[in-house]
């Protein structure tokens, strides 16, 4: 009888150990998971500061462009008038950063048009003038036969 009281006592000891060990694994787990997730918000705020940061840079930089260019046109324009041109040409506008970032939007879905187009096959280019392209065939003849 005593045999079966440390049986019994050996599967309650195992029992209890293996209930108390997945208690505190699961804590553990739950404590990395909780050091990884805060881990990951701290990057993804430094990220977006990153990326604040830069565009704050981007439209630095692009306004003291805009202002450049505004001083170069005008510039331009002082000078055109000074040189005596014709008063009835037009001036250089002056312009504000959205209407370079306008712009540039413009220019890029342009440029994406244009590599739309590079892919089409080429026609051939006629001559301007009928004569220039005998006379251009006439060279060629002339330098096979020499």
């Amino acid at each position: 009888m005593s045999w079966v009281i440390t049986v019994a006592a050996l599967a309650i000891g195992v029992i209890l150990g293996y209930v108390i060990r997945s208690m505190f694994s699961r804590n553990a787990t739950n404590n990395s998971r909780n050091e990884e997730l805060e881990q990951t918000k701290l990057e993804m705020s430094q990220h977006k500061q990153e990326v604040a940061d830069h565009f704050d840079e981007h439209y630095q930089l692009l306004s003291q462009l805009t202002e450049q260019l505004n001083r170069v046109n005008q510039h331009w324009n002082e000078s055109a008038q000074g040189l005596g041109q014709d008063a009835g040409k037009k001036s250089l506008q002056i312009l504000s950063v959205a209407q370079v970032e306008e712009t540039s939007e413009l220019e890029a879905a342009h440029a994406d048009t244009d590599e739309a187009t590079e892919t089409a096959p080429e026609q051939p280019i006629e001559a301007e003038n009928p004569t220039d392209e005998c006379k251009e065939n006439q060279v060629k003849e002339d330098e096979k036969t020499s």
